[in-house]
């Protein structure tokens, strides 16, 4: 087993109305460190990606990780880069380990607008929760640099370049006892209440038949580890929703339903929702007399 350190730089829409299938951010610079199972250092990969959605890189983003829309121009397409990352991984069994939660969503949005394949993801550990539970304790979202500064790690590399905060992340590891921190990795803590139900909005279609071709609506994920579910067809519920199985390796069973609104301007929005169809975990959060039934949880 091999652990993959991940850290993914991404542009973003410079507005709303510029958004484009329903991608959140594009990835546009990848930073990885390879770690044995040991969790010792083994090799390092870097690209920068030249977007093709949002090509003008905003100067927020520019500012704080030093790509502007030239530098970006020279690198690699995603798609190549992705399979470069992978041949680069090899073919030993790994899983992410990644600073904070929004890296994987990312990841997986962009390999489903390029229509590559997202349910072959491994597994996700967000290094935070082990950070927490091993030094602070108290349950918050720490940020990468004050998470080394508490740990008395300093660096001359610059943060926010995908490569660096891949390595400082590793550091971390390093002071970490790793394998008692995935072995206990549980991060339903650190969520609120609703935590268990996760909803994801897509918006803009014409018509709702644009909407249902729409493969991104369908790639439902689980809201404890982020692993792709493994969904049954998808049935009518009513006329306005979808319902649908969906099995996570590691957490079971979830209801999964997609719900069309057709907005006053005559746009369709998708929400999908996925809820543990776990009675213990559901009294773990909401305690014995909640009522969960999906259709009222949306």
């Amino acid at each position: 087993m091999h652990y993959i350190v991940l850290d993914l730089e991404w542009n973003q829409a410079v507005s709303a109305e510029f958004i484009r299938h329903n991608l959140s951010g594009e990835i546009i610079e990848i930073g990885a460190v390879k770690m044995s199972e040991d969790f010792v250092a083994e090799d390092t990969y870097k690209a920068v990606i030249r977007p093709v959605y949002y090509t003008k890189i905003k100067s927020r983003i520019a500012r704080i990780t030093g790509l502007n829309t030239r530098s970006v121009k020279d690198g690699l397409p995603f798609e190549k880069a992705y399979e470069e990352m992978l041949e680069w991984i090899g073919d030993e069994d790994y899983a992410y380990i990644t600073w904070g939660l929004d890296d994987l969503p990312i990841l997986r949005q962009n390999l489903l607008v390029h229509g590559m394949d997202d349910t072959a993801l491994p597994i996700c550990y967000n290094l935070q929760y082990i950070f927490d539970k091993q030094v602070t304790k108290d349950r918050k979202q720490w940020s990468l640099e004050d998470a080394q500064q508490t740990m008395g790690l300093e660096s001359a590399l610059s943060a926010h370049d995908a490569l660096n905060d891949a390595i400082h992340t590793a550091r971390i590891c390093r002071k970490l006892d790793m394998k008692t921190g995935l072995e206990e990795y549980d991060p339903l803590p650190f969520r609120g209440k609703r935590s268990l139900l996760r909803e994801t909005k897509f918006f803009g279609y014409r018509t709702r038949s644009q909407a249902a071709a729409d493969p991104m609506i369908y790639s439902a994920v689980c809201p404890i580890c982020g692993m792709s579910l493994q969904c049954s067809e998808y049935l009518p519920a009513t006329r306005a929703r979808l319902r649908s199985k969906g099995v996570c390796p590691r957490h079971g069973m979830f209801d999964v339903v997609i719900r069309f609104k057709k907005e006053e301007d005559g746009r369709i929005t998708v929400y999908r929702s996925a809820i543990v169809d776990d009675p213990d975990l559901r009294k773990y959060y909401y305690g014995e007399n909640q009522d969960l039934n999906i259709e009222t949880a949306e």
